[in-house]
C-alpha cells in the first residue's frame, strides 16, 4: 500500500479559479439556450487514501465500450473504489500525509 491524494472536477463559474487548475470541457448539447460552448472545470483534492493497485474499468457509451486504467484505492472509512488513474496523486516514498 501507498499513500495518495484523491482528486475530483468540480464544475465552476467563469473567473473564480486560478486557471491552473481549470480545465475547458466541451457542454453536452443543450435546448435550454445559447450559453457559451464550455463549462470550467477545477481538479481539487477531495481526501487521503490509500493505493493499493492499477486494475482497469469500463464506460458504456453508444452501444460501445470504453476501457481505461484505473486506481485501486481504500477510502478513509475502509471501503474499496476503483477510479480512473487521472484521479489519484502518488506521494512519494519517505513523505508522510498529515
Amino acid at each position: 500500500m501507498r499513500d495518495a491524494i484523491l482528486y475530483e472536477y468540480r464544475l465552476i463559474e467563469e473567473g473564480t479559479a486560478d486557471t491552473s487548475t481549470v480545465f475547458d470541457i466541451e457542454q453536452e448539447e443543450s435546448d435550454d439556450s445559447e450559453e457559451d460552448s464550455t463549462k470550467k472545470w477545477e481538479k481539487v483534492e477531495v481526501c487521503r487514501v490509500k493505493f493499493h493497485a492499477f486494475g482497469v474499468n469500463y464506460e458504456e457509451f453508444n452501444s460501445n465500450i470504453g476501457i481505461y486504467s484505473s486506481a485501486i484505492i481504500e477510502m478513509p472509512d475502509g471501503m474499496l473504489e476503483n477510479v480512473p488513474v487521472e484521479l489519484i496523486q502518488l506521494v512519494p516514498d519517505g513523505v508522510t500525509l498529515q
